[in-house]
């Protein structure tokens, strides 16, 4: 008696809930029943198999994790050689290409498998050489059904948009939980106010875990559902909070069996919850919150979040609370690792690098161009939409069967370096347009519970600076603090002494090869060659400015403290 496989499958979620499997089995059982003895079949040795919402049009149900596909796995290992495959009808077997369906069918005759079609009493194998042609027109028939059916989904999909994006009207109905549909509009019900709030609180500086905590004790909680932080962030990220409608739509190559997806964006279409730019800042935070802390207790302790390092070692500097105070040492040191580094008064620390912020001028450091940034957003779209032409063309040329050419490829690379290059260089010039007037007047900006403020203040300094370096001498006499900004050009090092009270600065600005070195009355240039010349009038130095940057340089560029202890003695006698 020959092995049988009993093999159901429904496709949709409706079918999953409805009896159509239930239905197909007992049909197939019902069958097995009444013919065994006649096709010699095995009413003992059977096994069920159950695809379950798995489409046989895209082949899902041949996927290695679906049961049919693993029932050919065992054919291919030779395991089930002459047994029977059952199926309610040949389209639940597979609605792909008649093509495919007929290398299945005789992929399986190599193995002695027969399929028998309950529906049409259809043995389909050697045995019944007519078998071949009439499975090929039931597949043929079933194929061209589910290709109709899905160019009709696709078109009433396709005019959807079009309506949505003409006239405003809903898409679906199955709608985020602050937003209903009236009047064929969407519109945000009660439920929005409670999504404002989770954003204003995450724009305020409080981390997703404490937001969570926050809503579920006031009882602001969705469906009965309490807030995690998956869920808080899964909401920041959303952009349907800034009113966006994504949708995809799958273009077939029927011949081929083949698709690729393509993304819609309806912009818009839901009523915004947050600005483009509040939603782009909250976007930021959360791809770059490894420099911003959570708020602890209602209270923003530390700003300088992860742009502390030591000069001596070099590994990162951390904050530490000791009694009343905290404090900022280096991690080599706080594990013993050999660092001479001594931790200092972070609240010290903090008011040189604020009060330094908020006093500077921020066109010593950046130029702003808005011509350029014109011209650099203009080239930047220019290339998103080559670059977007030459990857769809390399796409097309690929699905033919064809390579895309080694100029083609080159084109495409060279055009991908350039946009990161100039990506680059409009948030340089972006940077430029920084505002630092709030933080020049404000008298609160070292009160830990001031949250919003801290937190704005937090988020400027990281824009800015790339990295703050800590050095100071072991007798803690006077610490050097070296703050590089995020452009990699200029450079700020900061004198204080013991009482944290600024006694001097240096700036060190890179110009291509070259370096200056300026401390007040005194400048000095290196070349692209590494020669060192004087861009002052040294009538004009004053001695106290020459040995000031003579002793600070000597921690950055050496060869500078040789130029500079060279030209001392010129400098003496001006001075006498």
């Amino acid at each position: 008696m020959r092995k049988c496989f009993l093999y159901s499958r429904v496709s949709s979620d409706a079918q999953i809930s409805g009896d159509g499997l239930v239905r197909q089995e007992d049909k197939l059982k019902q069958y097995l029943l009444q013919n065994a003895e006649r096709l010699n079949l095995s009413t003992i040795d059977y096994e069920i198999l159950v695809d379950s919402g798995i489409s046989g049009w895209k082949g899902s149900n041949m996927g290695d994790t679906a049961a049919l596909g693993q029932l050919f796995m065992r054919v291919e290992s030779d395991e089930i050689d002459d047994s029977v495959l059952i199926v309610e009808s040949l389209d639940r077997f597979s609605r792909e290409n008649p093509f495919r369906v007929a290398g299945y069918i005789s992929k399986l005759a190599e193995h002695g498998i027969d399929i028998i079609d309950v529906e049409n009493n259809l043995v389909i194998g050697p045995s019944n050489p007519w078998s071949s042609t009439i499975s090929s027109i039931i597949a043929n028939r079933a194929h061209e059904e589910s290709t109709l059916k899905s160019k009709r989904i696709k078109a009433a999909w396709d005019s959807r948009r079009k309506k949505a994006k003409e006239s405003g009207q809903y898409m679906i109905k199955n709608t985020p939980f602050w937003i209903d549909v009236l009047d064929d509009k969407y519109v945000v019900n009660a439920n929005a106010s409670i999504v404002r709030e989770i954003f204003d609180l995450y724009l305020q500086g409080y981390g997703s875990f404490t937001i969570a905590k926050k809503m579920n004790e006031v009882g602001k909680i969705i469906r009965d559902k309490r807030w995690s932080t998956p869920k808080i962030c899964a909401l920041l990220r959303n952009p349907r909070c800034n009113g966006d409608f994504i949708s995809n739509s799958l273009e077939r190559n029927y011949e081929k069996g083949t698709s690729s997806s393509t993304e819609h964006v309806i912009k818009g279409l839901y009523p915004k919850i947050v600005t483009d730019d509040e939603f782009t800042l909250v976007l930021n935070r959360l791809d770059g919150n490894h420099k911003n802390r959570r708020v602890r207790n209602d209270r923003k302790v530390t700003i300088l979040n992860g742009l502390l390092k030591c000069s001596i070692c070099g590994e990162a500097l951390t904050v530490r609370a000791a009694g009343a105070y905290r404090y900022v040492g280096c991690l080599k040191t706080i594990e013993k690792g050999g660092c001479y580094s001594k931790p200092i008064r972070y609240d010290a620390l903090e008011k040189i690098v604020v009060n330094h912020i908020r006093n500077m001028d921020l066109g010593q450091v950046y130029e702003s161009n808005d011509s350029q940034e014109v011209i650099t957003k203009e080239r930047v779209k220019t290339l998103m939409s080559h670059i977007e032409e030459y990857k769809n063309g390399i796409t097309q040329l690929r699905e033919r069967g064809k390579k895309p050419s080694f100029d083609m490829l080159t084109e495409l690379q060279n055009s991908e370096d350039e946009l990161e290059l100039l990506k680059k260089t409009l948030e340089q010039l972006s940077l430029s347009k920084i505002d630092l007037s709030e933080f020049a007047v404000s008298t609160e900006l070292f009160d830990i519970t001031q949250i919003a403020l801290r937190t704005r203040l937090e988020r400027t300094i990281s824009s800015l600076l790339n990295k703050i370096k800590l050095y100071h001498t072991k007798d803690l006499s006077f610490s050097l603090i070296e703050m590089i900004y995020v452009n990699d050009v200029v450079k700020h090092v900061l004198v204080a002494d013991k009482k944290g009270v600024v006694t001097g600065d240096v700036v060190i600005r890179m110009n291509g090869e070259s370096t200056t070195y300026e401390s007040r009355s005194v400048k000095i240039i290196k070349d692209e060659g590494g020669v060192f010349s004087l861009d002052c009038n040294i009538s004009e130095v004053v001695l106290n400015d020459y040995l000031f940057l003579m002793n600070i340089v000597d921690f950055v560029d050496s060869e500078a403290k040789e130029f500079l202890d060279s030209h001392l003695n010129a400098v003496l006698k001006q001075e006498g």
